[in-house]
């Protein structure tokens, strides 16, 4: 058991890697700088993901009387954003490999300020003593982010032959990777998730998922296929930088729950919300109602 504990971490680490790598191996180099260079873009990819949902979960909590380990949880995954597996998400949902490595790399460098601040500011309003250092959030970007990402665009830009296969390769680990990492966790944090299920947690993670998916929404541009993007991208949180500032700031275990709950719930209502997108605006060729 204290094998598979130790094994489970690094699983994960090494498949969200292996995802973000595959985006690599299928983009360009020019596409790492896209967003910088497009400001009035840049601006709306904050405010979508880095703006609205922290404001909106302050809000729920502030005014639920939901338990204090279970708002932390809710507070800290609406404050980290974008998961390694949000650009496949933003290029499945249609978007150009600019839009989305470049939207995710800037969003991701600038991570290292808006987060920590985001902790600050929502920590003097609650008046609790929770921080945590940029370098910290530095090394977690360069580690899950840069460094697989730069290693899979330098692999696509010397074997360009290999670039697909491998990325198809990559995709396919990372994705077993994950399920073996997720379903040892849903076994034990089952009976603390469903917990969460009647209490208004569920209904707060429901509402600031979905604030996320209207703010990108709205602010993803004039075309569809970017607006399903920046929508994905402002409703995918990273649960491994709410886990590392829940690990520096508060030492409870029920605030995991939480957290697990709101990866999977996003993950939920970011399908419904591409089925509904799907419906609405079918694929050329594709016969709808």
């Amino acid at each position: 058991m204290d094998t598979l504990k130790q094994l489970l971490p690094l699983i994960m680490q090494v498949s969200l890697a292996l995802l973000v790598a595959a985006v690599g191996l299928q983009s360009r180099w020019g596409d790492i700088t896209y967003a910088f260079r497009r400001p009035a873009l840049l601006v709306r990819g904050i405010i979508a993901v880095d703006v609205v949902p922290p404001i909106v979960a302050a809000v729920l909590v502030a005014i639920l009387p939901l338990p204090d380990p279970v708002k932390v949880g809710i507070v800290l995954m609406a404050v980290s954003p974008l998961a390694p597996f949000a650009p496949s998400k933003m290029l499945k949902a249609g978007a150009e490999n600019s839009f989305a490595v470049g939207l995710y790399v800037a969003l991701m460098l600038l991570a290292v300020v808006t987060v920590p601040l985001a902790v600050y500011l929502l920590s003097r309003v609650f008046g609790v003593e929770a921080s945590i250092a940029p370098a910290a959030i530095a090394n977690l970007v360069l580690t899950s982010v840069l460094l697989p990402l730069l290693i899979g665009l330098a692999i696509g830009s010397l074997a360009p032959a290999l670039a697909e296969p491998a990325a198809r390769i990559a995709k396919l680990v990372g994705n077993i990777g994950l399920l073996v990492f997720i379903v040892p966790v849903l076994i034990v944090l089952a009976k603390p998730m469903l917990a969460l299920v009647g209490d208004g947690a569920l209904l707060s993670i429901v509402l600031v998922v979905s604030s996320g998916l209207a703010a990108g929404h709205l602010l993803g541009g004039p075309e569809q296929v970017d607006r399903m993007a920046l929508a994905f991208a402002a409703a995918t949180r990273h649960p491994g930088m709410a886990f590392l500032i829940a690990k520096t700031n508060f030492d409870n275990p029920k605030v995991v729950p939480a957290e697990i709950m709101f990866l999977l719930t996003g993950i939920v209502v970011s399908s419904v919300y591409q089925a509904l997108m799907k419906s609405r605006h079918p694929a050329p060729g594709h016969v709808g109602a």
